[in-house]
């Protein structure tokens, strides 16, 4: 879990140094290319939502298959398969919770007035809303960085079925 934060941390951390550099060296345009882009949020966290419910029931069809093998395979080796769809189930729900913290922060950093504010920025006179939409695209990065994740478990459970039915049907 730590490790997840960290890496968050530095996801973050990293799109958000680009988005300002980007923001100083392009100013106002890059403000309108990224406020174009984030209109888009709030689609893509309710299909991310979406996609983390259904990803959810498909892993959980995948952990219910696992039971008609404790009878051909050792009890070790199915508890070992359970953990590991449990650790990808809590993998996908705190993804999706994620992703709807991320969209609420979102919102928050958007409804805050920052057009009338100066921040100096490596010696930069920049105006507060473009680092404020820098924050938001921020934002709107990692969470895609989340959804591939949630592609990614997906794709695991999809990988594990075939080799479960094939247990199942010796």
């Amino acid at each position: 879990m730590t490790r997840n934060l960290l890496r968050l941390g530095l996801w973050y951390g990293g799109s958000f140094v680009v988005t300002v550099a980007l923001a100083i060296f392009f100013g106002a345009v890059v403000n309108n290319v990224f406020s174009s882009i984030l209109q888009g949020f709030f689609t893509t966290v309710t299909v991310a939502a979406a996609m983390s419910f259904v990803f959810f029931s498909y892993i959980d069809n995948v952990e219910q298959k696992l039971s008609d093998l404790y009878k051909k395979f050792s009890e070790e080796n199915i508890d070992q398969a359970h953990d590991s769809i449990g650790r990808l189930k809590k993998e996908i729900i705190l993804n999706g919770v994620s992703i709807l913290g991320m969209a609420l922060l979102e919102k928050l950093v958007s409804g805050i007035d920052l057009d009338n504010y100066q921040i100096v920025i490596a010696s930069q006179n920049i105006q507060a809303s473009l680092v404020g939409v820098a924050c938001r695209m921020s934002l709107f990065i990692l969470a895609l960085l989340i959804l591939a994740d949630q592609v990614r478990a997906f794709l695991t459970a999809i990988k594990l079925r075939p080799v479960i039915s094939k247990g199942a049907s010796k």
